[in-house]
C-alpha cells in the first residue's frame, strides 16, 4: 500500500469494469454508465445483455488484459499498438464516466503513457515496453 501504486491498483478497477462493459456490449446490451472510485472498488451500470456473461466478465476481462499487455510487451511494435489500444479505450471512457474521479485517472494515465511513449522515441531505452509490462 504505497502512494505510487494507488494509480496503478486503480487501473485494474478500471480495465475489470470496462471488461464488464464490452461483455455487455457484445451481448447487445447497453453500457448506462461506469465508476471508479479511489478505495478501489468501481461499478458499471447495464441495461439488458446476457448476465451470466456480463457478470464473470470483469474478473476474466482482467486476467485476459493482464495477458495482452505482458504478451505485447516482449516486441516494440506490439507494445505500441498495446499503448495505443489503451490510450484509445481511456479516451472512450472519458464520455462513459460517471464520476470526476475516473475522468482523472484516465486523463492522467492518457498524460502518463504519452509522456512516456515521447521519451522512448526520443532516447534509446525503450521505457514504454516496461510501462506496459508493468501494467500487466
Amino acid at each position: 500500500r504505497t502512494f505510487l501504486l494507488t494509480p496503478f491498483k486503480l487501473i485494474t478497477v478500471f480495465l475489470h469494469e470496462t471488461s464488464h462493459a464490452l461483455a455487455c456490449k457484445l451481448t447487445c446490451g447497453d453500457v448506462e454508465g461506469m465508476q471508479v472510485h479511489a478505495n478501489e472498488g468501481g461499478v458499471t451500470q447495464t441495461r439488458g445483455g446476457i448476465y451470466w456473461i456480463i457478470l464473470p466478465a470483469g474478473y476474466l476481462g482482467s486476467s485476459f488484459w493482464g495477458m495482452v499487455f505482458i504478451l505485447s510487451s516482449t516486441h516494440l511494435l506490439a507494445t505500441r499498438i498495446a499503448a495505443g489500444c489503451f490510450i484509445l479505450a481511456l479516451v472512450i471512457v472519458l464520455f462513459v464516466a460517471k464520476n470526476w474521479f475516473l475522468r482523472w485517472l484516465c486523463i492522467g494515465f492518457i498524460i502518463f503513457i504519452a509522456v512516456v511513449w515521447v521519451i522512448q522515441e526520443f532516447t534509446t531505452f525503450h521505457v514504454l515496453k516496461y510501462v506496459i509490462l508493468f501494467i500487466g
